[in-house]
């Protein structure tokens, strides 16, 4: 049978290890530099990227030799997929949360997918090298 496969992940965001999350946006990360790094022309270490959100908080990506570096925006995932903390609204205390990825967060569902990208990714390149 031919078709289309979807699925739901019960708990998916809060179930994500963190170490693994960073381990696997990184890895996702690295690709789309290096992709961009031959289109441009421009050497993986002088590459940068510049962000923008808009009103819907949508980001556009420009890569040009001003912005954050690879480097740079590793030590910001690392800190975003291990430092998650949120304030309960009841009697407004911090909490640091101890696994996963927080919901609602403004980076959790951009987090999420590049880390089932990465898995996915595997998961295709192993199936392309076995036939």
């Amino acid at each position: 049978m031919k078709g289309v496969l979807t699925g739901d992940v019960t708990r998916m965001y809060t179930s994500i290890p963190q170490d693994r999350l960073a381990e696997k946006v990184l890895k996702s990360m690295r690709e789309a530099f290096e992709w961009k790094s031959k289109q441009a022309n421009i050497p993986f270490e002088d590459l940068q990227v510049n962000l923008k959100y808009d009103y819907n908080n949508h980001c556009t990506a420009t890569f040009k030799h001003d912005g954050l570096s690879f480097e740079e925006l590793h030590e910001l995932l690392e800190n975003v997929c291990t430092e998650v903390f949120f304030q309960q609204s009841e009697n407004g205390h911090f909490f640091c949360q101890g696994g996963g990825l927080p919901m609602g967060g403004k980076a959790a569902s951009d987090l999420a997918c590049l880390y089932c990208y990465a898995i996915e990714s595997e998961y295709i390149d192993r199936l392309i090298i076995e036939g």
